[in-house]
């Protein structure tokens, strides 16, 4: 998967921004790598195709892991490589299907 990345020459950190990534929505990048480490934004569901949120809360959940693991294989990492993975959102009904999604979400797909 080709990625393109933006190189920081005082810090040493590449600026990640892969085909097929999300448009980032402020003045933020989608990734970046510094030495063996690669560093993924916060995901939310939204479509590549359109940078479109995603309808439904599954849906969201499982596009905003795909939009990471997109990330993380632009520059050879694979999901049993992370390691730290942070979940937040709103504390909602919808809060229970979106832990069925995580924890049935194995290998991030």
């Amino acid at each position: 998967m080709p990625s393109s990345s933006r190189p920081d020459t005082m810090s040493g950190t590449n600026y990640l921004s892969p085909e097929g990534a999300i448009a980032p929505t402020g003045t933020w990048t989608v990734g970046s790598r510094a030495g063996d480490y690669v560093f993924v934004a916060g995901m939310r569901g939204i479509d590549p195709d359109t940078n479109e949120l995603v309808e439904g809360d599954e849906a969201r959940v499982r596009q905003g892991f795909a939009n990471m693991l997109l990330i993380a294989a632009s520059e050879g990492a694979k999901p049993e490589d992370a390691e730290r993975l942070t979940i937040s959102g709103p504390t909602t009904a919808a809060s229970s299907r979106r832990r069925r999604c995580v924890t049935g979400c194995q290998g991030w797909a």
